[in-house]
């Protein structure tokens, strides 16, 4: 993955990743990007309600807008549940009202914001009626959402302003620091896919690649119109999507497997010497034939090289991937590797490419001195 991410550097690819774990540490500092390492002592603080306005100032509040608060108020109250299509269509009724009668009304920034949304609509309750009002849980709606509209997660999504990434070329969010927080770590993601599919928008022609690894809490079922019409919009406008998994079954039990393999063209499956049990579920989810399952069980990493199987399209080849040894070091994930790294990287004030070539020569010298 860090190389298919520095070939599409090379190409003059724009590129955001979602990542847990810091494997693109390194590749993102020698190539002068950002890096946000996200934790409760460094959160990513957005406001869902902030738009593009029109030329009377007023907030421009298209499908898409209404469509991604909803999405994003629904995981904050209810997680990983369903709501009701009635209780949606009440839900976004509230916001378009919201935005006529209190954000444009008044025209005040400060206005467009979760606090004051939900302020609006502990008032607005009183005005539906009865039979629409049973199938919109206000009680429930107010107790969960109050936390993050006046309480503890008040933070997040109360935003003065949004960060831009539209010129950002390379940007990757670390969210292992949050990732134990279920909710704040399923919002983050809907915002930073947000973020994304505003730079998309924005950014025209310049392809763009949007990597997802090991994410997998944002393929939640309340989710999945909102990533069905990510991977269309980003397939629309010179963009690619890259999932990476430990495995098939991950996105094989998604609510959104189907969708994410029907839209998927390329697929890269590494070595699977010591989980053959596997093949069955990669060509069941996948479609792989014998043959290529023939191939993918002659992959050889006994060597300094690693060889991976592609498959795109109907063609199906081994394939061979040697990179020098400062390549490698920026690229390894093994604990022992990245910890000298780092250490030598704060050794040297920061600076990822005099670590680099220090590293080389301790390892050169040890090579030299065990010959």
């Amino acid at each position: 993955m860090n190389h298919l991410v520095s070939e599409s550097l090379y190409q003059g690819n724009h590129i955001v990743i979602l990542d847990i774990g810091g494997s693109y540490k390194r590749n993102c500092a020698l190539n002068g990007g950002k890096y946000y390492e996200l934790s409760e002592e460094n959160p990513l603080c957005f406001n869902i309600f902030l738009a593009d306005k029109d030329q009377q100032g007023s907030w421009k509040l298209d499908t898409d807008k209404i469509n991604f608060i909803a999405s994003v108020i629904i995981t904050l109250w209810k997680g990983e549940e369903t709501l009701s299509k009635e209780a949606v269509t009440i839900l976004k009724e509230m916001i378009t009202h919201f935005y006529d009668q209190i954000v444009n009304k008044l025209n005040l920034n400060h206005a467009a914001n979760l606090t004051n949304f939900y302020e609006f609509v502990k008032a607005y309750r009183q005005k539906v009626e009865p039979k629409q009002a049973r199938f919109f849980d206000f009680d429930s709606f107010e107790l969960v959402l109050k936390p993050f509209a006046r309480g503890q997660y008040a933070y997040l999504l109360n935003a003065k302003q949004n960060i831009d990434l539209t010129n950002e070329r390379f940007i990757v969010f670390d969210l292992e620091g949050i990732k134990k927080d279920k909710t704040v770590y399923a919002v983050v993601c809907i915002i930073i896919i947000e973020l994304i599919l505003d730079k998309i928008k924005k950014l025209k022609g310049i392809r763009k690649s949007f990597i997802i690894d090991e994410c997998w809490e944002i393929m939640r079922s309340n989710l999945k119109e909102f990533i069905e019409y990510m991977y269309r919009t980003i397939r629309k406008r010179q963009g690619e999507v890259y999932i990476a998994t430990q495995g098939a079954q991950d996105i094989r039990d998604s609510d959104i497997g189907p969708a994410m393999i029907n839209n998927t063209d390329t697929f890269l499956v590494l070595d699977h010497a010591k989980n053959t049990s596997s093949f069955p579920v990669l060509q069941q989810t996948f479609g792989f034939t014998d043959q290529d399952i023939a191939l993918l069980s002659s992959i050889d990493n006994s060597h300094s090289w690693k060889e991976v199987f592609i498959k795109m399209g109907t063609l199906a080849k081994v394939y061979r991937l040697d990179v020098s040894r400062h390549t490698a070091a920026v690229y390894t994930s093994k604990e022992e590797e990245v910890k000298e790294i780092e250490a030598l990287r704060e050794k040297f004030a920061g600076n990822i490419g005099f670590a680099i070539q220090q590293y080389i020569e301790n390892k050169l010298t040890t090579s030299q001195h065990e010959t």
